[in-house]
């Protein structure tokens, strides 16, 4: 499975695409070691990338899908992949971010359970020192929930939106919610913050300054996009729907937020019958401007991927995703 890198105006190693000096340039990198997976999610600590849970098929050809609990640690200097504990619950669509030197995996979505994906409310801290998970307080009953916008501010990790659950039929039930929380990992406390204006999963976010973002997503399926870039404000608790919004609505994309912008790769829900589903456009929103310009594409369309890392070298990375 392909590890792609964007290196955004930096200096870049050696491009597969060729792009004038000093414009953004995506590039291939080692893949990773354990094969294909999506519905998975990545954060970054110092110069490590971690991949965590998600979805691999089943048989050759793919008969379905199965839930997994592996984990895998990506070594940006040397390019290369290491095994690491597994989570101790399989888990898809799962809440990660890193905080504190930690991993944060905060609620996800079990595997098959009765034709759908169900939300589970198991909460864990990975120790890259001891490569160790410990439990959590789990996320507070009637909150558990997959696919939610995660970011951190100070000493909390915010959680907007999300799933309960996904039919796997064609055309099932995705029971999307508004729901908000944020969990304080000094104390390990949870509590509750006010509601989206309109549910959202499987969306981009990313705190800049005092404000969280929410960018795309999509609402009770994958037909059911949107354009809209949400803000809470971190300082009043309060969300509004005033920004530009983005170009192209989508749903599964995955952000990064670089200098006061954020990029937004990929994604799905595509209409158009030739794409499989899943976009290639980059789209950068400027967060002083207001405004949206269209970037560098990802050349290999993707969505279900959810795990941009973004570290001190300007570099967006794009493991996995079908």
């Amino acid at each position: 499975m392909r590890l792609s890198i964007l290196t955004l105006w930096a200096t870049a190693l050696t491009p597969i695409l060729a792009s004038p000096p000093g414009q953004p340039t995506w590039q291939d990198l080692a893949p990773l070691s354990s094969g294909p997976r999506q519905e998975h999610s990545g954060a970054s600590i110092n110069t490590t990338l971690y991949i965590v849970g998600g979805l691999v098929p089943i048989g050759n050809p793919p008969r379905g899908v199965e839930t997994i609990a592996t984990a895998e640690a990506y070594d940006i200097p040397t390019n290369t992949w290491r095994p690491i504990a597994p989570l101790p619950v399989a888990m898809n669509h799962l809440n990660l971010v890193s905080a504190n030197n930690r991993l944060l995996v905060l609620g996800g979505l079990s595997g098959n359970i009765n034709g759908s994906f169900r939300a589970l409310p198991d909460a864990f801290e990975y120790d890259p020192l001891t490569d160790s998970w410990e439990a959590l307080p789990p996320l507070p009953e009637g909150t558990a929930r997959g696919s939610a916008v995660v970011g951190v501010y100070r000493d909390e990790v915010i959680l907007a939106g999300g799933v309960e659950r996904i039919e796997q039929r064609f055309g099932g039930e995705q029971i999307t919610v508004d729901t908000v929380s944020a969990f304080n990992f000094r104390t390990r406390t949870w509590r509750s913050l006010p509601s989206l204006p309109e549910g959202r999963e499987h969306a981009g976010g990313a705190v800049i300054g005092d404000t969280f973002f929410v960018v795309g997503g999509r609402v009770r399926g994958e037909a059911n996009v949107r354009d809209t870039v949400l803000t809470l404000s971190l300082e009043t608790w309060k969300w509004t729907n005033t920004r530009a919004p983005m170009p192209t609505a989508r749903g599964g994309i995955s952000v990064a937020a670089v200098g006061g912008r954020i990029f937004a790769f990929g994604g799905e829900g595509n209409p158009d019958p030739t794409a499989g589903n899943t976009f290639n456009e980059t789209e950068v929103y400027d967060v002083r401007r207001d405004s949206v310009t269209v970037g560098k594409t990802v050349y290999t369309p993707a969505g279900g991927i959810r795990d941009f890392a973004v570290t001190d070298r300007l570099q967006a990375f794009h493991p996995g995703g079908l």
